[in-house]
């Protein structure tokens, strides 16, 4: 069995399931005015897209050689790590801006219990994807796998994070949200930059 066919049905269905998250992660931001699940919501939103680009990238890998690509297209899995890199890091980037922004003008967050549940409940859900993908990982060594797989795990940690800023944020104050944001955007942006550096060092130390 081909790489692609081992992989497409697990990273189309975390794909679905990252699309799921941010429409519901996205509605409950909006609602209640929290930073951080609002960020949390557009980072499902790149993970969904990155996972499309995981599949086109292992759609190449067992294509035989070319005539303009004689060594074949073994090296489009780290060009798909490296683009997803990329974007992680961006997107941790952009969600730190917005931390201080709203930092420095602090706006009211609306806690309900109801929200706090189900945010809850999708940290459950990114915990089941790390799990998953960790076992795909240990079947193939893929790149791609591992990329996806650490990701949900801190992604995971950053719900968790999300959902402590959110249920605390009435108590402690509406800056709260702001400062856990600017640290989930780091976090995002510190992991981004080590896995380009490591798909840059595969793409130059591999044939």
């Amino acid at each position: 069995m081909t790489m692609k066919k081992r992989l497409s049905p697990v990273l189309i269905f975390a794909g679905i399931i990252n699309l799921l998250l941010f429409f519901t992660k996205y509605y409950i931001g909006v609602h209640t005015n929290s930073l951080c699940i609002y960020t949390d919501s557009i980072n499902n939103l790149m993970d969904a897209l990155s996972l499309c680009l995981a599949l086109i990238g292992i759609s190449y890998i067992n294509k035989p050689a070319t005539d303009h690509f004689k060594f074949g297209f073994g090296k489009m899995e780290h060009i798909t790590t490296f683009i997803m890199s990329l974007i992680m890091t961006v997107a941790g980037c952009s969600f730190a801006y917005n931390s201080l922004s709203r930092l420095m003008t602090p706006v009211p967050v609306w806690y309900f219990t109801k929200y706090a549940i189900i945010i809850g409940l999708t940290c459950l859900v990114k915990l089941s994807l790390g799990v998953i993908f960790s076992f795909g990982y240990k079947k193939t060594r893929s790149a791609v796998l591992k990329t996806v797989m650490l990701d949900s795990y801190l992604d995971c940690a950053i719900t968790l994070m999300t959902l402590i800023s959110f249920s605390l944020s009435n108590t402690v104050g509406f800056a709260l949200d702001s400062v856990l944001g600017l640290g989930i955007s780091v976090i995002i942006a510190i992991l981004g930059i080590r896995l380009i550096i490591s798909s840059i060092s595969d793409l130059i130390g591999q044939k």
